[in-house]
């Protein structure tokens, strides 16, 4: 693979990003520099291998888990009353911010238990179990 391969496949990848950077942090300009930040993270972390080695399917899902390390550590500087208004956003939004990366990325960009364990540094076997969780406060919102 080469710079040009690698900048196809990110570019190919950003819509996914943007949206699952949003989920973490409810702030558009936060969001998009969440996105920055995280391809630049991985950029970095690649920057010693050669472009030969590299997976091709590994590297939105890399630059996912740097958004979610990020978007992490970035979370406790967003304050509450940034959230979106709405029943459905706000209890989205007052999840913590691990099951709200879960369920995103389940639901929307439709990544396997495996995937997501990888993205956000969990066992799978707890990954299920917030999938299963989400699942049943999301039927508890709708009585």
């Amino acid at each position: 693979m080469d710079h040009k391969t690698l900048t196809t496949i990110i570019n190919g990848h950003v819509l996914k990003f943007y949206p699952f950077a949003y989920s973490l942090i409810p702030d558009e300009l936060q969001a998009q520099q969440l996105v920055i930040d995280a391809v630049a993270a991985y950029l970095v972390s690649i920057k010693d291998e050669s472009f030969e080695r590299l997976n091709l399917n590994s590297v939105p899902i890399n630059i996912l888990a740097f958004l979610y390390q990020l978007g992490m550590r970035r979370s406790c500087h967003i304050e509450r009353s940034n959230l979106i208004d709405g029943d459905r956003a706000t209890f989205f939004y007052s999840k913590p911010i691990i099951e709200r990366a879960i369920l995103y990325l389940k639901t929307h960009l439709k990544y396997s238990p495996s995937e997501i364990s990888s993205i956000v540094g969990i066992p799978i076997t707890d990954v299920v179990q917030q999938i299963l969780k989400g699942k049943i406060d999301e039927f508890m919102l709708r009585i």
